[in-house]
Parts: structure tokens; C-alpha cells; sequence
């Protein structure tokens, strides 16, 4: 598969500040899926990456255009297949990484709920007369639930949030479509 990137820039479109992130491909196969079907496309997990990637540098508070190249005219199918895939494969990246927040905040809570319940218990038993070793230890595991709640609340949870909005990043971009232009012949 051949991508390539050129030089990214940022371009003024009326007021609004835009990151432009144009890609090469010789023909739609470069870009689609082997799984898409005739209704339904997607990108390559290839070219996933490659536009991942590539974006990484550029701002998220700009919008984002991406400028594919080619190398010939491609179909108006074609056009609206290649930007129908890279949309669903980010509307697809944006619910399930949704679905993982909501499921990492319910894990974290339940280990909040265990974490209370393990130290409470651990402070009742202080007043009794049950070895300081079992305490001790009670102890051990309500703190370790409690670091594991903060870890996935803090940490785990604003970096799903981060690749939920770069996700929305290219779910919002603009798609555009233009040719190559063959320097050699011009430079003849």
C-alpha cells in the first residue's frame, strides 16, 4: 500500500484556523478495507494508522482537512466510498471508545464502593482484638483499591477522552479530492 504525506500546513479558510492533512493514494483499494462491504466502507486499519499518525502534531482546536492526492480522476463513487470509509471508521473509533469510559467509570466506582467498605472494616477492627498482621493488611488492599479507582478516574479515562477527540477530530473534517501534478512535465 502506498501513502505518503507531504508537508502539513496550516491554512486559513475565511476566519477559521485549518490543519491540512493531505495523503497520496494511487486508487480506492489503497484505502478500503478487504472487509467493507457494497453498503457499508471502511479504511484499512493501515491507513487508520497512517492518518493517526500523521495528525498526531496537529492542534485539535483547529479544524482538519484532509486533501487526498491522486494520481488520476477517481469516480465520484469512488470519492464518496473513500469519504463514507475514513467517517465510519471514526464514528465507529468514537463509540467504542465511549463505551470504554463508561465502563472504566463504572469499574472505578465499584472500586471506590470496595475500597471504603475494605478500610472501614480495617478501622472497626483496630478496636478488636484481631491480629495487627489481618489489619495490616486490610489496609494494604482498601489503599490499593483506592489508588486503582484514582489511577483509571485520573489517568486511564482523560486519555480515552483525548483519543475520543481526535477521533471526533477526523468525524468533523473535511474531505477533499485532487490530483497529482506531474512536475516533471511542467519542468521540461
Amino acid at each position: 500500500m502506498n501513502h505518503t504525506l507531504s508537508k502539513q500546513t496550516d491554512v486559513y479558510e475565511g476566519a477559521k484556523k485549518v490543519s491540512l492533512l493531505p495523503v497520496h493514494i494511487k486508487e480506492k483499494q489503497d484505502v478500503l478495507s478487504s472487509f467493507s462491504s457494497s453498503k457499508e466502507y471502511y479504511i484499512s486499519e493501515e491507513m487508520a494508522t497512517f492518518l493517526m499518525n500523521q495528525a498526531k502534531p496537529l492542534p485539535l482546536k483547529n479544524a482538519l482537512h484532509v486533501k487526498i492526492k491522486t494520481e488520476k480522476v477517481l469516480p465520484d463513487d469512488d470519492k464518496q466510498a473513500i469519504a463514507k470509509a475514513i467517517k465510519n471508521y471514526f464514528h465507529n473509533g468514537v463509540l467504542d471508545v465511549s463505551m470504554q469510559i463508561k465502563k472504566s467509570a463504572w469499574v472505578a466506582s465499584i472500586m471506590l464502593m470496595v475500597s471504603i467498605i475494605v478500610l472501614s472494616v480495617s478501622f472497626l477492627l483496630s478496636y478488636t482484638n484481631v491480629a495487627y498482621v489481618l489489619i495490616e493488611l486490610l489496609e494494604i488492599v482498601g489503599w490499593v483499591f483506592a489508588w486503582e479507582c484514582v489511577d483509571i478516574f485520573c489517568f486511564r479515562i482523560t486519555m480515552m477522552r483525548f483519543q475520543r477527540k481526535r477521533s471526533l477530530h477526523f468525524l468533523e473534517a473535511k474531505i477533499s479530492f485532487d490530483i497529482i501534478k506531474d512536475t516533471r512535465r511542467e519542468n521540461k
